[in-house]
């Protein structure tokens, strides 16, 4: 799947979560995964979308998932960019997931 139709389909999947339509909105992040299984914004979306369902199990996992793939993403970028030379702001992303991450998962 080329990166803008992942991209529209995580705005479609975010769209339907704001209009509360969390079930359909859980579907939409699923499909995602099937063919991205490591994106780490549809497993955020997929944990927010199951908690709002109140399936409290399936959003922790994909909460744990989430924080693990941001987790690996920003050693991944600071290995390859020990001095962060702050010409990006990938590594702020990824730092900010995953404290966004720890807060929805104690908040379970």
């Amino acid at each position: 799947m080329a990166l803008d139709e992942i991209s529209g389909k995580i705005g479609d999947a975010w769209a339907m979560h704001r209009k509360g339509d969390h079930v359909n909105a859980a579907r939409a992040f699923e499909d995602v995964l099937r063919t991205e299984a490591e994106n780490v914004d549809a497993h955020y979306g997929l944990g927010l979308a199951k908690r709002a369902a109140g399936d409290k199990s399936a959003a922790k996992a994909s909460f744990e998932k989430a924080k693990s793939l941001a987790e690996r993403n920003l050693a991944e970028l600071r290995t390859n960019n020990p001095s962060n030379d702050l010409k990006t702001n990938k590594d702020d992303r990824y730092m900010m997931l995953t404290r966004m991450l720890q807060q929805r998962l104690a908040e379970l």
